[in-house]
Formats: C-alpha cells, structure tokens, sequence
C-alpha cells in the first residue's frame, strides 16, 4: 500500500520542500506507482531505486529520518526490524503483525488507508527531532530483543517451564 504513503506526499510539500521519498525493491505495483508519481505531480520527490543489495541497505535506512510501512499483509516485517536496528522511529498500519512491532515508544501506527493521520504522524516527526531521536533509539532497543540470542534465550525458558510441568 505504498500509494497511501505517496498520497501522503503532496500534503507534505508545502511544510517540507526538499522532502523525498525513498522505494527500494520492486515488484508487479512498481508501474501503477509510478504512473500515481506523475499523476500526483511528485516526480522530484520521489525515488524508485529498484533492487538493493542487503550489503546496501542500511546506507537507505541511515539516510531516512521515517520509515513507514502501510501494509496489511505483513505478519513479522524485517523492514521494520531494519529500520529500527539503524534508529529510524516507524509509521505502520494497523494491520497483522506491525502494531506487535511497532510499539509506541518506537513509532506510531495509523489505520490502513488513513492518508490524513499518516499524514500528520509523518509531519509529526519531522518537525519534532528530539521525538524522532528518542523514538529512533527505542527502536534500537527493541529490535535488540529479536536477536536470534534473545529469541534463543526465550524458547529454552518456553521449554524449561514446559519440563518442569510434566
């Protein structure tokens, strides 16, 4: 649902007149994207990078100051985890898995289709940096408790307390 965070943008531009849009990736949406791009008037303010090495990414990511994700379909978002592990606060529906992820000292999360609060929240943290920093830096605590150690750590206590039970 990247066209409910390009909706977004038009709104931004009058606050915000150097604000770009970063889409990394691509998929079957990456035309209808870009002919909303046009149709929107947002050329300049946009960027389709195509595919991004996994060595690259966090360079995307430090770069950002939002990371927003509107989909309905994630369950577990890595994205959302890379965003967080480079102290990046994020902006995601409320949908599946992301509010689990997207606590509210890390981010915000917006019903799916809500141009007008993604709207607001975006403008939120841009305008505030100290949030954005204090949300960017919970976010980085978080995320360390999905180490693949801590996740470990967790299923041996899981398994541990079911022994002792039987």
């Amino acid at each position: 649902h990247l066209d409910v965070v390009l909706k977004s943008i038009p709104k931004l531009i009058p606050l915000f007149p150097k604000i770009k849009m970063v889409i990394t990736g691509h998929g079957s949406a990456t035309a209808a994207l870009q002919a909303l791009v046009q149709e929107l008037k947002i050329a300049e303010h946009v960027l389709f990078t195509g595919f991004i090495p996994t060595e690259n990414l966090a360079l995307y990511y430090k770069a950002a100051d939002v990371f927003t994700i509107m989909s309905t379909a994630d369950s577990q978002s890595i994205a959302v985890m890379q965003a967080f592990a480079t102290g990046i606060p994020a902006i995601g529906a409320n949908s599946r898995g992301l509010p689990d992820y997207i606590q509210p000292d890390c981010g915000f999360i917006v019903e799916p289709g809500d141009v007008l609060t993604l709207t607001k929240r975006i403008q939120e943290l841009l305008q505030n940096e100290p949030l954005r920093q204090k949300m960017g830096h919970a976010g980085t605590l978080f995320v360390e408790t999905m180490s693949p150690e801590k996740i470990a750590d967790e299923w041996e206590r899981i398994y541990l307390r079911a022994c002792k039970r039987i």
